[in-house]
């Protein structure tokens, strides 16, 4: 019980009250706040528990099972059960296993699923060598690329809100790929799924110029103030504007402008922070103006000077 305070210090951006339930996981207790799965909480105190379909920007999805651990209740009188972690919801009373026999087998049973259909994958390779594996004891499909069906590059497009790829198939058939295996006609090139893939499965060019991925080409923006390449293709720029309801020219941007840019906005709130707030709202403020209507911070009665 005593490092539990030491446990808390380390989630200082949030306070006590936050806390909602008290579990314990390999027989340490630790705090765990309302929403927070057993995954978020193993995660925040540095506890190894393996996840390839787990992204935090993304739902809890469960698929690829590497997270599974050995769970009790104490209504259970020590029984225990095997779930992922990623979708269990971090209550109160909670008995948590992470390296159990039972779930090291579960572990190395995935494992020896994921060398077979993807033996060459070198991120596959590593984690079997933790449990021991160095081959799998299954046919292995020699002529399939090293996707293991996280669906990571699908969920990451759908919560953008393009939704240009998609699993096609079923069965040990199943893959990702483009509607009918055409050129995505919604794809805008952020490469949001090959940078999240996990095992760099999915493959793309980019010479600074132009950029392409899922067979389509994409040109990339031109800078609306230097007029160099930006690091957004034309389509992510109007994808954006569109969403944002912002115009075009405040995405194509190139990465040294856009500094520039927030550098400038950063100075003008700490020299004139009401002739920014004011530029912001579309009024036109010129150097005498912006000191009439820069904030002058009031006092409270018992703090002014006498």
């Amino acid at each position: 019980m005593g490092n539990r305070d030491s446990r808390l210090r380390g989630n200082d951006r949030f306070s006590k009250n936050d806390l909602m339930a008290t579990l314990t996981i390999d027989g340490s207790e630790y705090e765990a706040r309302d929403g927070q799965t057993v995954l978020d909480v193993a995660k925040e105190n540095n506890i190894p528990i393996p996840a390839l379909c787990h992204h935090e920007a993304l739902k809890p999805w469960g698929a690829c099972r590497m997270c599974v651990v050995e769970m009790g209740r104490p209504e259970w009188n020590g029984g225990t059960k095997i779930t992922a972690s990623c979708a269990l919801p971090a209550e109160n009373g909670l008995k948590i296993q992470t390296k159990s026999e039972k779930v090291k087998g579960v572990r190395k049973v995935v494992l020896n699923l994921l060398l077979a259909r993807c033996p060459h994958s070198k991120v596959i390779q590593q984690l079997a060598k933790v449990y021991g594996l160095t081959k799998t004891t299954l046919k292995q499909d020699e002529g399939r690329d090293n996707c293991i069906l996280c669906n990571i590059c699908t969920r990451v497009c759908a919560q953008l809100g393009a939704n240009a790829i998609t699993t096609i198939k079923r069965g040990s058939e199943k893959e990702i790929a483009t509607p009918y295996n055409e050129t995505p006609p919604d794809c805008i090139g952020c490469l949001s799924c090959a940078k999240n893939c996990p095992t760099d499965t999915i493959k793309f060019e980019d010479d600074g110029a132009f950029r392409k991925i899922w067979g389509k080409t994409f040109e990339m923006a031109e800078c609306s103030v230097c007029k160099s390449k930006s690091p957004l293709t034309n389509e992510q720029v109007e994808f954006f504007a569109k969403k944002s309801g912002l115009p075009s020219e405040y995405f194509a941007k190139c990465d040294v402008c856009a500094r520039k840019e927030t550098a400038e906005t950063f100075a003008q709130l700490v020299t004139n922070p009401g002739a920014h707030v004011m530029k912001s709202w579309g009024f036109a403020v010129d150097k005498m103006e912006a000191k009439a209507i820069t904030a002058v911070p009031v006092l409270p009665q018992e703090f002014e000077r006498s």
